[in-house]
């Protein structure tokens, strides 16, 4: 494999890794704010109605919104395949014969 390949298998590999960090920030940023939108309407409830606190002070649950993104960022980092697996994956997706994984994990 010519030099020009490797860095195409590095860019492939490259652009792989950062559509599943951004399908997985989406998908945990969306589960995480049905939580926090849950988390936050039951504090306001409680809040009015339980505690009798009618002033912007009841509206401090909505502070869980504030937590969604970094939650969904570092859950999106955990997932990211490494860069040898994102190299299996296209190697066997474009019906290759392991040669892709080899050049890459012998660099």
């Amino acid at each position: 494999m010519t030099p020009g390949h490797t860095d195409e298998l590095a860019r492939l590999t490259g652009a792989f890794r950062r559509r599943c960090y951004a399908a997985a920030f989406v998908g945990g940023a969306v589960r995480a704010l049905a939580v926090a939108l849950a988390i936050a309407g039951c504090a306001t409830l409680v809040a009015r109605i339980g505690l009798r606190i009618d002033d912007g002070r009841a509206f401090l649950g909505w502070l869980a919104l504030l937590a969604v993104v970094p939650y969904a960022a570092v859950r999106a980092r955990r997932s990211v395949p490494s860069a040898a697996a994102a190299a299996a994956w296209i190697d066997a997706r474009t019906g290759g014969s392991g040669a892709l994984v080899t050049r890459f994990e012998a660099r």
